[in-house]
């Protein structure tokens, strides 16, 4: 065993009791979000023999949830918990996928760059490892860890030999399983890449091949499937469909704008002005420099990189808070800032200097205010342009001074261009380094609705389990229903499904079995803002818990 190989494994056990030490934190908190969906839908799988779906609240005698998304993940879900028996052990699986991506990314930058320093690979591991988004990625149980891992496994397969029409077909069929999503972004830019690198005609056909084969292949084994298990094929399309977003884009542009601007700041927190800096030079040096003469492969990560973010950055973070959607972007923006991460040397000196900056940038994070937590709960729509550029402004200016605190550290007045890069590459780690170690001790869940408190979840059922009778129907955030409902043998309607109509919401109010109402404050702006007036007609605010607002029945 090498040197090299030594440190990276130490690297990854590091990672591995960061990571892990947030999930033992959080193992005795009730799941929420998708953390939630996946358990209940792989715990149906088992229960249903081998069926995605979940019977979970009053809307949905026979729900295909479990097909929000294609079930592959959900059964890979189900096959941990035949082996390992325990619930909690599914909040393990990220890491190991992390580390899997880890590992994949070390391969493909092997591919892309012959000559690659040992340095640059210990570097880029550690950065892609200790990013706050992969660390608290890590809690999640969810799409959003596998897609990047899936996304990357074709990358490199198709770089490799893109001649190979079976096994990139297969890796494209596997990016259908995972999450359709990712779908666009590789088509587009398997487009972009063969148009910009001048391919011929050949490789055009190739990738024609691959394409449809792999598409095909998904279509036809999809199509048995739900036939035999008799659930909804269209539901994967339907559930979050591009055109249906591209189309509420157009008609709401001031909500698209508001929705970017504040997804770009929750992008550069979690992922750290610095490095998302070092990633736009990384692409302006390669394109000024007509790299891809030289590399011309690393132009497909980094055209990757820039459609995820075209296509993501108008959708916004998931509920304000912990930006998901974007762990999918991290590979590729890592592979595009290699160049710049070869141009530097770090010494013996640098060390000592980087020991001295995590020990002043760690006490800096838990003396401060956490930078992490959103500062709007309400809905866009409820929001002007110059509350919510106070509202990003506020938090922003946090996470800024321990960058510049590494740039007093070595002389920033006096860089040189390679030395910038060096400074970028030192402030993006420990600060990385130090927000893991820093959420560590926050009381309040970290496992996928960042700073969504534990305390008020329990708070918020135990009110409903005291005020309310086994005959009562209630209107619950899904987690919030599920919870309530399996607790105390209680009906209850998934409120996530009248966002979008008038009509369902206004037979709701009128239902008088319904006693109690739950909501975020963001949920209230939700059916064109018209949701507070149709509920103010039969019901009142009672009380809250956080976030947690408690409407009943006047």
């Amino acid at each position: 065993m090498n040197k090299t190989t030594k440190i990276l494994i130490i690297i990854s056990l590091i990672y591995l009791a960061l990571a892990s030490s947030n999930i033992i934190t959080s193992l005795n908190t009730l799941e929420r979000g998708d953390n939630y969906f996946h358990i209940i839908t792989t715990q149906g799988i088992l229960k249903n023999h081998l069926n995605p779906i979940s019977n979970y609240d009053l809307f949905m005698q026979q729900s295909d949830v479990g097909l929000n998304h294609p079930p592959l993940y959900n059964y890979f879900l189900a096959l941990l918990l035949i082996i390992f028996k325990q619930i909690w052990f599914l909040n393990f699986s990220s890491i190991i996928i992390n580390l899997l991506t880890g590992i994949l990314l070390i391969k493909t930058s092997r591919l892309i760059f012959k000559n690659i320093s040992n340095q640059t690979i210990i570097i880029l591991y550690s950065l892609f490892l200790f990013i706050p988004i992969i660390v608290q990625g890590s809690c999640l149980i969810d799409l959003d860890v596998v897609l990047p891992l899936v996304m990357l496994l074709f990358v490199y397969f198709y770089l490799k030999n893109p001649d190979k029409i079976i096994i990139n077909s297969l890796f494209f069929m596997l990016i259908w399983f995972t999450k359709i999503q990712g779908v666009p972004i590789i088509i587009a830019s398997l487009f972009f890449y063969l148009i910009f690198t001048k391919k011929c005609k050949k490789d055009y056909l190739n990738a024609f091949l691959i394409i449809l084969a792999g598409s095909g292949l998904f279509f036809i084994i999809m199509f048995f499937y739900t036939s035999y298990i008799g659930i909804d094929f269209s539901r994967m399309f339907t559930h979050s469909s591009i055109l249906d977003g591209i189309k509420k884009q157009i008609l709401n542009p001031k909500k698209t704008i508001l929705t970017s601007f504040w997804t770009i700041k929750q992008l550069l927190i979690w992922v750290v002005p610095s490095t998302f800096l070092l990633y736009l030079m990384g692409i302006f040096n390669y394109v000024k420099n007509k790299n891809w003469k030289k590399h011309e492969k690393l132009l497909l990560p980094i055209i990757i990189s820039i459609i995820t973010l075209l296509e993501l950055i108008p959708i916004g973070t998931y509920g304000w808070n912990f930006p998901r959607y974007y762990i999918e972007f991290i590979p590729f923006m890592f592979l595009s800032m290699i160049p710049l991460i070869e141009k530097i040397k770090l010494t013996k000196k640098d060390f000592l200097k980087i020991s001295l900056l995590l020990f002043i940038i760690i006490n800096y994070f838990l003396i401060i205010p956490d930078p992490y937590l959103p500062e709007v709960s309400e809905s866009f729509t409820a929001k002007s342009y110059f509350q919510l550029a106070g509202k990003v402004l506020f938090n922003f200016d946090l996470i800024i001074f321990p960058i510049i605190l590494v740039f007093v550290f070595y002389k920033g007045w006096k860089l040189n261009k390679d030395k910038f890069y060096k400074v970028l590459i030192i402030s993006s780690l420990v600060i990385f380094i130090s927000v893991g170690i820093m959420q560590l001790i926050k009381p309040y869940s970290t496992n996928n609705l960042y700073g969504d408190s534990h305390e008020d979840l329990k708070n918020t059922l135990e009110y409903l389990k005291n005020n309310t009778s086994p005959e009562d129907k209630l209107l619950l955030f899904p987690h919030v229903g599920y919870y309530f409902g399996n607790e105390n043998n209680s009906n209850w309607y998934n409120s996530m499904l009248c966002y979008n109509s008038k009509e369902c919401m206004t037979n709701i109010t009128e239902n008088k079995d319904v006693k109690f109402m739950q909501f975020y404050p963001k949920d209230l702006e939700r059916i064109n803002g018209t949701l507070k007036e149709i509920i103010s007609v039969e019901f009142e605010l009672d009380t809250n818990f956080g976030e947690y607002l408690i409407y009943k029945r006047k």
